[in-house]
């Protein structure tokens, strides 16, 4: 008996066959990727341990550098550790400031001895003759015309005369102590009070002057110098009109 052909039966034999060979594909891939996705986890595996020990090598070198930071620091706050250039203009500006005091001490004493020497160079010295104020031409021997003669014997004594010199010289400082010394031992004596009013008017003491000429006048009126200085105090002092009238009786006893 023949065999019948279904075709049912063969498209069922062949679609079994074609599962059968899709199979036998699917597990031959497999078998061949096994091996592929092995390897790929292997180095994704590999990657993340690199990653791992890159990470930890990082924080290591960070953590070094602080270190070294830290350590650089602590050095440069120490002096001993300071560069050299730094420890020479250290040293250098101290220098500076040693010489710059030293320098203002050196010229506060260099001003002082240039004053020094000025005061003991000017020491003795009198204000220069003034050519507008001309004065008596007095000896102690023989005394200028116009002047009264002494009215007792003393009116020549070492303090009167020792007055005069200094008059003479232009000392008036020095010939007013000698006048006063002259006028305790001689009150009543014109001419000492005569020189030195011209002595205290010529240091332009003129209130001390006007005094001096005054009584002078009041012991002798015929005292020429008396009146002719006390004329120039009255100028200085702005008594035109006082001064007009003692200069025509200098004038007058003068003529």
């Amino acid at each position: 008996m023949s065999e019948l052909h279904n075709p049912e039966i063969e498209q069922a034999e062949a679609y079994a066959k074609e599962l059968e060979q899709e199979a036998k594909l699917d597990e031959t891939a497999e078998q061949a990727t096994a091996p592929a996705a092995e390897e790929q986890a292997q180095a994704e595996e590999a990657a993340a341990a690199d990653e791992e020990a890159a990470d930890e090598e990082a924080a290591d070198e960070a953590q070094a550098d602080e270190e070294e930071e830290a350590a650089v620091a602590a050095a440069a706050e120490t002096p001993a550790a300071k560069k050299p250039m730094a420890v020479f203009l250290d040293r250098l500006k101290s220098v500076e400031q040693k010489w710059l005091i030293l320098g203002a001490a050196g010229l506060v004493i260099l001003v002082l001895l240039i004053t020094v020497i000025a005061l003991w160079a000017g020491r003795g010295k009198e204000p220069p003759e003034n050519p507008n104020n001309p004065q008596p031409p007095i000896t102690t021997t023989q005394p200028a015309e116009g002047v009264p003669q002494p009215t007792t014997a003393s009116a020549n004594s070492p303090e009167y005369d020792q007055g005069l010199a200094h008059f003479n010289e232009s000392r008036y400082t020095d010939a007013i102590i000698s006048f006063t010394q002259a006028v305790r031992k001689d009150p009543g004596n014109a001419r000492i009070y005569t020189f030195r009013g011209a002595s205290y008017y010529l240091l332009g003491q003129y209130p001390e002057a006007l005094g001096d000429l005054t009584r002078a006048v009041q012991i002798d009126a015929g005292s020429k110098y008396a009146y002719d200085f006390r004329a120039r105090v009255y100028d200085a002092l702005g008594e035109p009109d006082l001064a007009t009238a003692d200069r025509n009786k200098s004038i007058q006893l003068g003529s």
